[in-house]
């Protein structure tokens, strides 16, 4: 009897679990903003404790800036994005630099050129409470043509700080 308990136990776990996961996408689907570049256009920010975290610029131009923010440095990349379909933007990258502070870094020069280097992000834009927020799956990360998937976490969600 006990195992069967336990058994029955886990499956209502499961149950529970398989159904929160279809209410929390359908309120995804009814919140969701349509991927256009109007609505990307902006700062996307996410910030952890310690100095960590991210920070995406999205100008009218196409032209795109990612920060990491890593402790005690930042790594920065330059490039240009598109929205390759309803729910996937690509950013391509052509410059790296890395400082070694979090605040006030120059976002204008100081950069090396990089050849093929560039992200693919599953994108989602969700809209609750008048705070627009940008939801990002990596599916492609290479740098100088090398995976490089450990830079980004395997989904993460940043607020919008304003155009």
């Amino acid at each position: 009897m006990i195992i069967n308990y336990t058994f029955r136990k886990k499956i209502f776990i499961i149950l529970i679990l398989i159904i929160s996961i279809q209410l929390s996408s359908k309120v995804n689907e009814q919140n969701s903003l349509p991927l256009k570049l109007s609505n990307l256009w902006g700062n996307w920010t996410l910030l952890y404790e310690n100095d960590y975290g991210y920070d995406f610029k999205f100008y009218k131009d196409n032209k795109a800036i990612v920060i990491l923010y890593l402790n005690t440095n930042s790594i920065i990349f330059c490039g240009t994005y598109s929205i390759e379909n309803d729910s996937t933007i690509r950013i391509d990258l052509s410059e790296i630099k890395n400082e070694e502070k979090t605040k006030n870094l120059n976002l204008k020069k100081g950069y090396i050129n990089i050849e093929a280097s560039y992200f693919v992000f599953n994108t989602c834009i969700t809209a609750e409470s008048n705070k627009k927020n940008l939801e990002l799956r990596p599916q492609k990360i290479f740098i100088d043509a090398h995976d490089s998937k450990g830079y980004f976490e395997p989904f993460f969600k940043l607020n919008y700080t304003g155009k």
